[in-house]
């Protein structure tokens, strides 16, 4: 990552940094698709109780970029979770640089394995992950807000391959 780029504690403070960076019910779905549009503060803070490891990416004091972990309901898999780049940030690696960041994190604290969940129709993302070594293992029909069907496909990375 370019040198004026840091990664920091997603604090309270950053919050509404955080919720700007998504621009539409769309996008909102992809990212968390739990969340209800307009994506708020309270809404976040709710993520934050429910998430660990929350992250941005910086450049300077802006925030563009953001992304957490979570387990799973048994507690046995490690989820990177809600990731998104700035709009005007996008195609400079950045992604790239925050799933490397949080895969790190899991492998260091937690797990020898990760998870991260997409969907089918985010190509962009399902594209970056699979060139960074993430294998798909499972797949759920999942109800959009649009009243359409997404494909979930979840995808996993080890230790070994990495």
């Amino acid at each position: 990552m370019q040198s004026n780029y840091r990664y920091a504690t997603a604090k309270p403070t950053r919050y509404q940094a955080i919720i700007s960076l998504i621009k539409s019910p769309q996008e909102l779905f992809l990212i968390y698709p739990t969340a209800d549009w307009p994506f708020n503060i309270k809404q976040m803070e709710k993520l934050a109780r429910e998430r660990s490891d929350l992250t941005v990416v910086l450049d300077g004091d802006l925030v563009i970029g953001f992304a957490n972990l979570y387990s799973n309901l048994s507690g046995s898999k490690r989820f990177i979770g809600n990731v998104v780049v700035s709009h005007d940030y996008r195609g400079k690696g950045i992604g790239r640089e925050l799933i490397r960041y949080m895969c790190d994190r899991v492998f260091e604290h937690y797990a020898d394995e990760v998870h991260i969940t997409v969907f089918n129709h985010n190509l962009p993302a399902l594209t970056l992950y699979g060139s960074m070594g993430f294998k798909p293992y499972d797949m759920e029909l999942r109800k959009m807000p649009s009243g359409g069907q997404a494909m979930a496909i979840h995808m996993q990375l080890n230790r070994r391959s990495w």
